[in-house]
């Protein structure tokens, strides 16, 4: 039964994948090209659009546009210019832990490689930053990044009792804002702690216990 789950996850993960190349000719308009009955009814199509929204939504999360690649946190956002889908009037370099949750439930994912969309984000993510290995060690590379920037944080600033209020964001890591010194946004952090249940999950199935 096992065997058969598994072949059955590597083979959706083989087709989704193929349709990954349709996807990347598409630019990031490409919510125009499906009809709301295709979305509701069509699973090709409803793949399809996935996979085209995982690579673009990947494409925000590079380096100095909604990821600082050094220290694996994200920003708060970049304005986009919604004709190019380029980045557009300055980077917010600032970021809260409910940014943070959808960085790390989406690298758990990823590592556990069970979703195609999950992958290919990170695929694209990789791309972008010139990755020249697997998407699993550019993960694994991201979540040593960002929980040894989390580690800091905690060793600096102790008194958060290890939750994150809303911080400056640079190659060395999360700094205090002026206005966040001793207050915490308590919603964000609960969505954090769960992400951080998931990726902490895979990694003890993966026996990578040493993150």
């Amino acid at each position: 039964m096992t065997n058969r789950i598994r072949s059955s996850s590597l083979l959706y993960l083989f087709i989704t994948l193929l349709l990954t190349k349709a996807a990347l000719a598409q630019d990031c308009n490409f919510a125009q090209s499906y009809s709301l009955d295709d979305l509701f009814k069509n699973p090709v199509a409803q793949d399809s659009f996935l996979l085209s929204a995982s690579y673009w939504e990947g494409k925000f999360a590079t380096d100095r546009v909604g990821l600082n690649y050094a220290s694996a946190l994200t920003y708060d956002g970049t304005p986009i210019d919604y004709d190019t889908g380029l980045p557009h009037k300055g980077l917010h370099e600032f970021s809260a832990a409910s940014k943070e949750s959808v960085h790390v439930s989406l690298l758990a994912l990823a590592l556990d490689g069970k979703s195609a969309f999950a992958v290919n984000f990170f695929q694209s993510g990789a791309e972008s930053a010139g990755w020249s290995g697997s998407v699993q060690d550019y993960v694994i590379d991201q979540l040593t990044k960002k929980i040894t920037s989390y580690e800091n944080f905690n060793k600096q600033y102790p008194g958060f009792g290890g939750y994150i209020p809303w911080y400056a964001v640079n190659d060395t890591g999360m700094h205090l804002l002026w206005d966040w010194q001793n207050r915490v946004p308590s919603l964000d952090n609960g969505e954090l702690i769960w992400g951080l249940i998931a990726a902490v999950q895979v990694l003890s199935e993966k026996n990578m216990t040493t993150l």
